[in-house]
């Protein structure tokens, strides 16, 4: 996922998947990660705080790009 945002960044992608996507996968991370953390299972809690990270990244490169560029 980071490879695909970094992609979109040098490519100034303008047209990308719509906004309730990245709000469907912010939120979906975001719910495995908090069930990760309560099951104390700290490989996914890292894994889907990297999902969750590269999510936000791609969403803010989309923004940025369509916004400033």
């Amino acid at each position: 996922m980071a490879g695909q945002a970094w992609k979109q960044w040098r490519d100034v992608v303008k047209r990308g998947i719509g906004n309730y996507f990245f709000v469907g996968q912010v939120a979906a991370s975001s719910l495995f990660l908090s069930y990760s953390a309560m099951m104390g299972d700290t490989i996914f809690v890292v894994g889907n705080a990297l999902v969750l990270t590269a999510s936000i990244a791609g969403g803010v490169i989309l923004w940025w790009n369509r916004t400033y560029r």
